[in-house]
């Protein structure tokens, strides 16, 4: 990560701290997570296949967040987000940053900020932040992250929960494309939170979307597509079960198909004390045009918490694919650094970490 990239984001962090502009209420959080990390990099393209060990901790951040009351239903809400560099030194990108107000009838926020689509089932999630994160399949067409991303220049609107429902609804000028071009996006999610019961549906489409891997360069109608049903069940007791299913298709065109598969991913967690144990898996059928081209997930790995705030880690995550597909390992969808292996070939990472969460009223 670039450290110059981060600076308008961390000047932003900084100037809401100052007294007089977020008012009373304000708040300091993140995390701080790095892992020693063995990748099989046999068959791994990298910038240094030869070298089995890493240390990552591209996925800490550190959030300012805070609000006002403007008038008696009226209120001005903020955040500010960006990454750390862990194991490089230094601050990364921004993460989050947008100005809202918020009113009884829903939230208005402009800015950098998750898009609908990823905000639905995002939850469901038990490897959130990981290589077992399930960003490597949801979202993610042939190893490239599409969907799920968090898009720049974004205006969100977000009602209040009305009978355990919430709708938000999101567009945007520019999703982040980097050819310099305006790219419509626009995202639509629908989520049902009994606590017990989670629903959610969502639907996202990118205009003017190019893919940036070679196979896919190039497209007819240049929209990317895709649409999810998450469904997730607390068993109480610490005993989670989350499935995501997702159709979606990236606008390029294969052998006169345009190029798409569908997804399922099954997640678990169960608290036994101190120690969580999580279990992920997930199927992705060929991906249409091409042959071969199927591809499975797993991850399992279990977390000791020293304290609400601290705790210890260990996993495996694996990706087996066919000859024709190339799917890796990413720690959530803007990943500045994925693990993509060679089309055809497998890949797994051991990781050993240490996880520290913080939120505190300043």
């Amino acid at each position: 990560m670039k450290s110059s990239v981060s600076r308008p984001g961390l000047a932003l962090c900084l100037a809401l701290t100052l007294p007089g502009v977020a008012g009373a209420e304000m708040a300091l959080y993140g995390q701080a997570l790095v892992a020693l990390e063995a990748v099989d990099t046999r068959n791994y393209p990298g910038p240094d296949p030869d070298v089995p060990l890493a240390v990552n901790g591209n996925r800490s951040w550190l959030g300012f967040r805070g609000e006002e009351a403007l008038r008696e239903d009226l209120g001005l809400v903020w955040r500010g987000e960006v990454y750390l560099d862990l194991d490089g030194g230094g601050w990364g990108e921004g993460r989050e940053l947008w100005l809202a107000l918020r009113h009884r009838l829903g939230t208005v926020s402009l800015g950098r900020q998750s898009s609908p689509y990823r905000w639905a089932g995002e939850t469901l999630d038990v490897f959130a932040d990981t290589r077992g994160d399930y960003h490597a399949v949801v979202g993610s067409i042939d190893g490239e992250a599409v969907f799920g991303n968090r898009w720049q220049r974004q205006v969100r609107y977000q009602t209040p929960v009305l009978k355990r429902f919430q709708l938000s609804l999101g567009a945007t000028p520019d999703y982040g494309a980097a050819d310099g071009e305006d790219h419509w996006g626009y995202s639509a999610a629908l989520v049902f939170d009994s606590g017990p019961l989670y629903l959610g549906v969502a639907y996202a489409q990118l205009k003017d979307f190019v893919s940036k891997l070679a196979p896919y360069t190039g497209t007819p109608d240049g929209s990317a597509v895709a649409r999810k049903l998450a469904l997730g069940w607390d068993f109480g007791q610490g005993t989670k079960l989350g499935f995501v299913f997702e159709d979606a298709v990236n606008g390029a065109r294969r052998n006169g198909k345009e190029v798409g598969r569908r997804a399922y991913y099954l997640g678990f967690s169960r608290v036994m004390g101190n120690t969580t144990l999580r279990l992920a898996g997930a199927y992705l059928d060929d991906l249409a045009g091409v042959d071969d081209s199927a591809a499975t997930f797993a991850a399992v790995g279990f977390s000791y918490a020293f304290s609400p705030r601290v705790d210890l880690f260990a996993q495996a995550a694996w990706v087996g694919n066919g000859q024709g597909s190339a799917y890796g390992l990413m720690a959530d969808s803007d990943d500045p650094a994925p693990l993509r292996p060679a089309p055809g070939e497998d890949m797994g990472v051991l990781s050993l970490g240490l996880r520290y969460s913080f939120d505190r009223p300043i």
